[in-house]
């Protein structure tokens, strides 16, 4: 039976059709396993890859350190049991995360664990159940994550504790927000249990040991710290940036840098790091300019710099000598300008009357395409646009345009900053 078309739109890696399950009162999007009855099979339990401890903000350490630290799983080749790579140890107050995969029979794919339970000697401080959510907690995802070790090494770990500002829906049987006090010098005996929505389960245990250990001095020259329950804010002479309540996950130490760039006509201004820590929601950002170094204001945005130098556009706004935007990512921002127009380039139009497809590739390499208007013989006509492969299409059709005839065709093409760039050519058809 027929019921959609696949597709391959917007940022997919390849051609997928979406299917959701959703409640018909809240519209939230449900797990669908439920509802699938026996059209699944699955005897494959989760397998846990890589344990990794985290010590909390000015109160843990791990392994006499208080940065976190990764504890991969290893397998005896002889028993097949499984064990970690290195001892633990740790004071103080932290939390365990963990990167497990779940797979299901005859696919190679790879999916989350169901549920996640964490005993510690015995007693349950934390589980997660994954049953259904809100499209509008979606980004409370990057604080069950371990956002830093996501953004730099792409590796996945979920948390088994609960950062103050997180909101998701998933917990059951919570202690202590998860997190684990090591306060004797003992051993504490913890207990991982991963399960699928079939009741294929994977046990784990691992021990932590507890050794007093003594805070080190930590310099931090450039920093504020910012509390999650309050608004964070960084004021200088010419910058103003704010964090309103709700969008820091856990306290942090804001690191903040100035330095000059040939590329800008501000300062760059490093907002702590984008790897770092993520934001929940947008954040006013306001920097100053003098009014000497501008031409005209329409053709300046607030950007983000990333690690290769990329510029990133944000939607500004100016007034009283003031660039203003929201950003909802830490990172490097400055003033730049932009008054190159996007480019045009026609893609095989001595065959567009003989296939009867229009094709145009479009491009701007700084603040980026803001819209597009093709005409044809001087009537509005819908193109569709690839943005991965930044190209307009579209199959001529006899319906909107009379064929045997030449055709007057028009391309206008702005970007972000008022920049624009027209192409007209005429074709038989």
């Amino acid at each position: 039976q027929f019921i959609a078309y696949s597709g391959n739109s917007g940022s997919s890696g390849g051609p997928h059709l979406h299917f959701e399950v959703r409640d018909a009162a809240s519209d939230e999007p449900l797990n669908p396993l439920p509802f699938l009855g026996g059209y699944i099979s699955d005897s494959r339990p989760p397998q846990i890859l890589e344990i990794r401890v985290i010590p909390m903000l000015d109160s843990g350490l791990v392994n006499g350190a208080p940065e976190p630290k990764t504890f991969p799983l290893q397998t005896d080749r002889k028993t097949g049991r499984k064990s970690l790579s290195g001892e633990i140890t740790a004071w103080g107050k932290i939390g365990v995360a963990l990167k497990a995969y779940d797979y299901m029979n005859g696919v190679s794919n790879t999916f989350g664990p169901y549920i996640i339970t964490l005993n510690v000697n015995g007693k349950t401080v934390y589980e997660s159940r994954m049953d259904h959510f809100s499209f509008d907690d979606t980004r409370y995802l990057n604080s069950w994550i371990d956002y830093a070790v996501w953004r730099k090494q792409k590796g996945f770990f979920m948390k088994s504790f609960i950062e103050q500002g997180n909101k998701l829906p998933i917990y059951r049987q919570i202690q202590n927000n998860g997190l684990i006090s090591i306060d004797e010098e003992r051993d504490y005996l913890l207990t991982y249990t991963v399960e699928d929505f079939y009741g294929n389960k994977t046990d784990f245990q691992f021990t932590i040991r507890g050794q007093r250990g003594i805070f080190p001095p930590v310099n931090r020259p450039n920093t504020l710290k910012m509390v999650c329950d309050k608004t964070g804010k960084f004021i200088l002479e010419d910058v103003d940036f704010l964090i309103p309540k709700g969008n820091l996950y856990c306290d942090i130490y804001f690191k903040y840098d100035i330095k000059n760039s040939m590329e800008a006509v501000s300062p760059v201004y490093t907002l702590h790091d984008y790897n770092d820590n993520p934001l929940h929601g947008y954040c006013p950002l306001k920097i100053r300019v003098s009014q000497h170094l501008l031409n005209d204001a329409s053709k300046y945005y607030i950007a983000r710099f990333t690690d290769t130098g990329k510029k990133i556009y944000n939607k500004t706004v100016y007034a009283n000598g003031w660039f203003e935007t929201e950003v909802r990512d830490f990172g490097d921002y400055a003033v730049v300008s932009d008054f190159v127009p996007p480019v045009i380039t026609p893609v095989r139009e001595m065959q567009w009357g003989k296939t009867g497809t229009v094709n145009c590739r479009i491009t701007d390499a700084d603040s980026g395409i803001r819209q597009y208007r093709t005409e044809i013989d001087g009537k509005f006509y819908v193109l569709n646009y690839d943005a991965k492969n930044n190209m307009l299409s579209a199959k001529l059709n006899a319906a909107r345009i009379s064929k045997g005839q030449q055709h007057k065709f028009r391309l206008t093409v702005s970007d972000n900053c008022g920049n624009e760039t027209e192409y007209s050519t005429t074709f038989i058809w």
